[in-house]
């Protein structure tokens, strides 16, 4: 049955997806899709930049790293000698995997950031699209490289000196104790 006369204004649940698509395509002037092929152009350097950057710092900082954790961990007065040894064991892994850690997490975040940040940096200019939105994307992956390298240089042994405070008693850890829930929770 055909309906004469005009139709509603408002979409239908059926064109809705449709409405709000050109809605955004016309009322921004196709600006977000533009920042979407900025970002494809864009990603692959600015992925490239965090990944090889990062990893760098990542590489260059181990072996202090390694130095300064140990000797955290094996002077500290807060643990007890149990502890230290179980520490001492286990703190190989988590140091050894973090430059591959750093390499994955780098690349994905740079994918990420440099695919879709040109799409804020859109609304954020005033002049040439292209250069500037190119020009801030550069800037703000170098800071966030140099953010990276702070972390690795100063914060984390800044961290590290909190477990020298003196403590009345060390914490430590009986064997028997561990080896009797070990037997209780055997299953």
């Amino acid at each position: 049955m055909r309906r004469d006369g005009p139709r509603n204004f408002i979409p239908d649940t059926n064109n809705l997806p449709w409405f709000c698509f050109w809605s955004t395509f016309l009322c921004c002037g196709c600006l977000p899709i533009l920042g979407l092929l900025v970002g494809a152009v864009l990603c692959l350097p600015v992925a490239l930049l965090w990944f090889v950057c990062n990893t760098a710092v990542a590489i260059a900082t181990l072996p202090r790293t390694l130095y300064y954790t140990y000797y955290t961990l094996l002077t500290t007065q807060r643990l007890g000698p149990n502890i230290k040894v179980a520490g001492a064991l286990s703190l190989w892994l988590p140091v050894l995997l973090w430059p591959p850690i750093v390499a994955l997490c780098s690349l994905l975040a740079g994918f990420v950031f440099g695919l879709f940040a040109p799409v804020f940096f859109t609304f954020d200019n005033h002049g040439y699209f292209f250069w500037e939105t190119t020009e801030e994307m550069v800037k703000c992956a170098w800071k966030a490289v140099k953010k990276f390298f702070t972390v690795c240089w100063h914060d984390f042994f800044l961290t590290l000196r909190f477990p020298h405070l003196r403590r009345r008693s060390p914490l430590t850890l009986r064997c028997q104790r561990v080896a009797n829930c070990v037997r209780r929770h055997r299953v």
